[in-house]
């Protein structure tokens, strides 16, 4: 793939507060964690 696209849904209700949130790295580090997924660029609508 050329690059991923996200809708963010992984974040709701509310929402992400910084970098190093618990939330980040539970709905979106520890689930899209696949070697290559880093070499992809992400959008996020």
């Amino acid at each position: 793939a050329d690059f991923i696209m996200s809708l963010g849904d992984n974040f709701y209700f509310t929402g992400v507060h910084d970098a190093n949130d618990k939330r980040f790295q539970e709905t979106f580090e520890d689930v899209f964690s696949d070697r290559a997924l880093p070499n992809i660029p992400w959008y996020v609508l």
